[in-house]
């Protein structure tokens, strides 16, 4: 499981089976992870983040579907940067 040790064991809303993409320098993939005050507080499988934050306000069953990181420049057209770095 990939913790923020600062945080205690209080999440607003946990996320459990999904596949879930972190950006760590080797891709991992984890199946749910806990939300507090808007930031993600931990990655795990789902035994691990329903064990450890088990009076979380919020649970929320992705049935499976991807979670992808951030993407922060919303004016930002991927496609067209897509298509350039393949061109170029």
């Amino acid at each position: 499981m990939k913790f923020d040790k600062k945080s205690s064991s209080n999440a607003d809303k946990i996320f459990i089976n999904g596949i879930i993409y972190s950006i760590d320098g080797i891709s991992s993939v984890y199946e749910a992870m806990a939300i507090r005050e808007g930031s993600i507080i931990a990655l795990g499988s789902n035994e691990e983040i329903k064990s450890w934050f088990k009076d979380s306000k919020e649970i929320v069953d992705l049935k499976f579907r991807i979670v992808l990181p951030g993407f922060i420049d919303t004016n930002c057209n991927i496609l067209e940067i897509a298509m350039e770095k393949k061109d170029g």
